[in-house]
């Protein structure tokens, strides 16, 4: 009977380290996410406009 316990106790304690690092794991990969979503962002904010494409709203048109 101990042994079933002891046993018991130690899957759980073994399902609550995986489970720990899967959050961890989830938690780095939507960081790296988000950094490369704000990289593709400033990136796009950054670019030069494309030649005939002004930066200007021409109201006289």
């Amino acid at each position: 009977m101990d042994m079933n316990i002891a046993v018991s106790a130690a899957m759980m304690s073994a399902a609550q380290t995986q489970n720990l690092i899967q959050v961890a794991v989830m938690r780095q990969q939507h960081q790296m996410e988000t950094n490369l979503a704000d990289m593709v962002a400033q990136a796009v904010q950054n670019a030069p406009a494309p030649a005939g494409q002004g930066v200007v709203v021409d109201k006289l048109a």
